[in-house]
């Protein structure tokens, strides 16, 4: 008989070390998927306005061609000539900016007709102006009485 007991199961050490090493690889994931989610924002951004430059031609050559005045574009809600309201699209219009300190989503303020988009992640947003607050705008701007297009009005690198 041999002085060694049976032992069953796996030693504490080998536990540990399985734990430490689940834990490192769950950290690296949660930042990459959080980088992911944060890119999938920026590419949701982009699309929406370049949806919104879409709808705002489309409805230009439908005015022009009823022989109707494409002036009056620039005081329209932007997110009214999409197809479909963007994810995170306030219903009503936004008449105090300072909402916008504790929600994210896009919003329209009317009386100064600006677009306004507050990320929900921001950690590789950097604005070029000097602004307190990571929040993207836009206006339609309408040139020459027939030109229409939006304008960024806060400058801005993401990634």
């Amino acid at each position: 008989m041999s002085g060694r007991k049976d032992l069953f199961g796996i030693p504490v050490f080998e536990v540990l070390t399985c734990i430490v090493i689940a834990g490192c690889v769950i950290g690296v994931l949660a930042s990459r998927i959080e980088t992911l989610l944060e890119t999938a924002e920026k590419t949701a951004v982009e699309t929406t306005v370049m949806n919104i430059r879409s709808g705002l031609n489309l409805e230009k050559a439908q005015r022009i061609a009823a022989g109707k005045s494409v002036t009056d574009l620039a005081n329209h809600n932007p997110l009214d000539f999409l197809q479909a309201p963007p994810v995170g699209q306030s219903n009503e219009n936004l008449i105090d900016l300072a909402k916008l300190s504790s929600e994210t989503g896009w919003y329209y303020e009317s009386s100064q007709s600006i677009l306004s988009y507050k990320p929900a992640r921001s950690q590789h947003l950097k604005m070029l102006v000097a602004s307190a607050e990571k929040l993207l705008q836009w206006k339609v701007v309408v040139r020459n009485s027939n030109e229409v297009g939006v304008q960024l009005m806060t400058p801005y690198q993401w990634f």
